[in-house]
């Protein structure tokens, strides 16, 4: 985990045990402390097309929605083979 992944997690105790409310609008850095992932992958999945992002400029949230279906579907980063688009197809949940 990196410098900044460990420095959100202890800013942001309150927060680990939450739930991800679906209407909820999330930062990048509450993503990583609420899914316990580093700061990295969120920021991989969004750039892979497996985790939505919207906003303007380097202002980017995501949605509480968004965040969930990225959970259930593996937490997916397009950074493994078997999580990369294949000819259009949808990668696989391990």
């Amino acid at each position: 985990m990196t410098r900044k992944s460990e420095k959100l997690l202890e800013k942001h105790d309150a927060l680990i045990n939450e739930p991800i409310h679906t209407t909820a609008v999330y930062t990048y850095d509450d993503a990583v402390v609420l899914t316990k992932s580093s700061y990295d992958t969120i920021c991989r999945a969004v750039l892979s097309g497996h985790l939505k992002a919207s906003g303007n400029g380097t202002y980017r949230v995501i949605l509480g929605e968004w965040l969930l279906e990225w959970v259930r579907a593996g937490c997916l980063t397009g950074r493994n083979k078997s999580d990369v688009h294949i000819n259009g197809q949808e990668p696989q949940a391990a």
